[in-house]
């Protein structure tokens, strides 16, 4: 509303005198300053040249499970991924979870869903960026979990606990800091591992131009996963070499393709197929080459003609792919030729190479079908847990219904012959009780 001399008053300031007394006297966060055996949740957030760090210069780090006794985080750890497409759904999948404390792994994921809360609540940021593609470990069983995320804004970071440092101030402070470090995992010494951590974070974003593109697909096997090949430089895509620039294959070109990998070839190709032809015999030979496999290993290479796969409206890939017997490598073999080692070739857990690849190409179409995941995955549990129950119940009520069957007729009104039968159900009835005892 206008004052009576046409200017307009000065807005409220009520909300922002609160926030900054709200701030003043809340309570310091719990981030963690050493670290010892455990799983912990840690947030890098970078605007420019500058990240966010504690007031003692160190990364913020929430403790989250001083006992985590799990043989494996990857389950555990592949679904907080799924968490980090949607961070605003923290609360809300935590409250559902906890409606159940005995379900199975829930309790354990329910404290990173406290983790993440607490920290988008010190940071007042609700995305805190995408996690790293794996926890970092250290030999005294110490597990750190990192989201890394860039901020355009460093204004909406208000809490007083933290602080902006530009980068090469972290990075001149790091060598004296690592080496008068006792433990390899140190809060300080995580800030060696910055770099690398930004440096993913931001080249995982990258899509590829326009084009047609033949990609090469390798896998590598453990005992509880599979990895799979990517270039370090883009570790969201496959390695791969650009066909042409057009992503389409026409329904001629198609069709002389897959006469080829049947060995169909009936009739000489059109001036449309031969240059096709001509395109892709290019791209094998440089992309073989690319990754030190000789001609002779080539030969007996496939390529893969069920489909085109279509990354998005102007990206397209056809695979190349090893022998049978060498797309998916056995733990303890060595296949790495020395042209991928130089470069630098990644092996992702094929579950983060999809939430890369999915975030760069699809990303609404992941953020959806990670929400569905994570709720039906969630009511799973609750339901698991909601049958085991009710059977607990079941077998509680047979039980006692057993018990009082034979207490009727071990009385004398029953059994009025023999004072020996009545004792032996009595007997009976006691070793039911003992049966059920145990079972609870």
């Amino acid at each position: 509303i206008a004052s009576q001399n046409g200017v307009s008053p000065m807005p409220p300031r009520k909300s922002t005198v609160r926030k900054s007394i709200k701030n003043l006297f809340s309570s310091a966060p719990k981030f963690q300053k050493t670290l010892k055996r455990g799983v912990y949740l840690a947030c890098l957030l970078c605007s420019e040249d500058r990240i966010l760090v504690t007031n003692e210069d160190i990364m913020p780090i929430i403790e989250v499970d001083e006992s985590y006794s799990s043989a494996s985080l990857n389950s555990d750890f592949h679904w907080l991924m799924k968490i980090s497409c949607n961070w605003e759904d923290v609360k809300s999948l935590r409250r559902e979870i906890d409606k159940s404390t005995s379900a199975g792994v829930m309790p354990f994921r329910s404290k990173l869903l406290q983790a993440c809360s607490q920290l988008q609540s010190v940071l007042g940021v609700q995305d805190l960026g995408q996690l790293h593609h794996s926890p970092i470990r250290d030999s005294d069983g110490s597990v750190v979990l990192i989201a890394v995320n860039y901020i355009k804004d460093p204004k909406v970071v208000t809490s007083t606990h933290v602080k902006w440092v530009s980068l090469g101030k972290v990075q001149r402070r790091v060598s004296s800091t690592v080496e008068q470090s006792e433990s390899p995992l140190a809060p300080e010494s995580l800030l060696s591992a910055v770099p690398e951590l930004l440096s993913y974070a931001r080249l995982s974003t990258f899509s590829l131009n326009r084009g047609l593109y033949l990609g090469y697909l390798k896998l590598k096997s453990s005992v509880d996963l599979i990895r799979i090949m990517v270039p370090e430089a883009l570790p969201n895509v496959l390695p791969h070499i650009k066909i042409r620039d057009c992503p389409n294959i026409s329904k001629e070109e198609w069709q002389w393709f897959r006469n080829l990998t049947l060995n169909e070839m009936r009739c000489p190709p059109t001036p449309a197929q031969s240059d096709f032809q001509s395109l892709l015999t290019s791209a094998c030979s440089n992309l073989l080459e690319h990754l030190g496999i000789s001609e002779d290993e080539g030969v007996s290479h496939r390529l893969y003609d069920v489909e085109v796969i279509e990354l998005s409206e102007d990206v397209s890939f056809l695979l190349l792919l090893p022998p049978v017997e060498g797309v998916c490598s056995v733990p303890g073999h060595q296949e790495d030729t020395p042209a991928q080692r130089a470069l630098q070739c990644l092996s992702l857990p094929v579950q983060v190479f999809e939430m890369i690849h999915m975030s760069t190409y699809q990303r609404e179409h992941l953020h959806r079908f990670c929400r569905a995941s994570c709720a039906l995955e969630t009511d799973a549990h609750l339901a698991q847990q909601a049958q085991r129950e009710v059977s607990a119940l079941w077998v509680k009520g047979h039980v006692m219904f057993t018990v009082d069957v034979f207490q009727a007729f071990s009385s004398e009104e029953h059994c009025p012959g023999k004072q020996g039968d009545r004792r032996d159900s009595a007997v009976l009835v006691q070793s039911w009780r003992v049966i059920y005892a145990r079972r609870e």
